[in-house]
């Protein structure tokens, strides 16, 4: 099914942009144990400005980019990674749930019904919800038609919180308990990882945001990992939360899921304290730099 993808640029740059902190407090080559947190902190955020240049991004990448966006089958982005994991046992394209009426092929159709009447379309039929396997039920997530109202509310948590009384599509991903290593950043998922699922996310995070600042494409990716990322370590780690919760900005965005944050809002000790706890006990050996 071709269909036209609302994606909005600014957004996934936005994204991306908090993307790079995670990456950017996980960063081993600035932790040097014998500075302190605010050196580590006040280097890590030059490192993270030296990347988030808009002038380096040419006009010809944002129409490959675009050009990308329009060949997908979905109405959103599946990230690369995500499906590259997924084998054809766990994620078959053919099987993804999209809503007959939506707004993007049948929009007349879509207008002519009122906002209840919508949900209702965009409900997966029940008798499917069981048969999808967890990574296809996400992608039928993705492409739910009302997905975007997640960013009407104050906050990207208040905004999940509402879409998952409306929707049988997320309410069945929750009770899927792989959910959480997949995609979700719901925070009864996040406290069902054990240690070894937590170390592996983190990690997880910090592969795939060393490959994002070593190449200036992959900061169009849908990524949400670095939310993902900071509430799962606030959850599961007190050292972590409480470096979190000193900084007001910071802790808006884990713990409230703002959709935007500055690095110049983040205190440079927060940011290097983060780094050096994180370095210490969640990457690996061989994941060092």
């Amino acid at each position: 099914m071709k269909a036209k993808k609302p994606f909005v640029l600014a957004r996934s740059m936005c994204m991306a942009i908090c993307f790079l902190l995670l990456v950017a407090v996980c960063w081993s080559f600035f932790l040097v144990q014998q500075r302190s947190y605010a050196q580590v902190g006040k280097e890590v955020k030059e490192k993270i400005k030296s990347f988030v240049n808009p002038e380096s991004v040419t006009q010809e990448e944002l129409e490959k980019y675009q050009k990308e966006l329009n060949a997908m089958d979905f109405k959103f982005a599946i990230p690369s990674e995500f499906q590259e994991k997924a084998n054809s046992t766990t994620l078959d394209l053919s099987k993804v749930y999209i809503s007959p009426i939506n707004q993007y092929e049948n929009r007349s159709e879509w207008l002519s019904y009122s906002v209840q009447e919508r949900v209702a379309l965009s409900q997966v039929p029940s008798e499917l919800l069981g048969e999808l396997s967890t990574d296809e039920l996400i992608v039928t997530c993705l492409n739910y038609n009302l997905l975007g109202d997640i960013g009407l509310y104050n906050s990207l948590q208040q905004g999940f919180d509402i879409l998952k009384k409306q929707y049988n599509g997320f309410q069945e991903l929750l009770k899927r308990k792989d959910a959480g290593s997949r995609l979700l950043a719901e925070e009864s998922v996040l406290r069902s990882l054990k240690d070894r699922e937590v170390k592996d996310l983190i990690n997880e995070c910090y592969a795939k945001g060393k490959e994002l600042l070593e190449s200036k494409s992959g900061g169009f990716r849908y990524t949400n990992e670095v939310y993902v990322g900071l509430r799962c370590l606030c959850l599961h780690d007190s050292s972590i939360k409480r470096a979190i919760e000193r900084d007001d900005s910071l802790k808006k965005f884990v713990t409230e899921g703002a959709q935007f944050i500055s690095i110049d809002e983040i205190d440079d000790t927060t940011v290097g304290e983060l780094s050096v706890l994180i370095q210490e006990r969640y990457l690996r050996e061989d994941d060092s730099v």
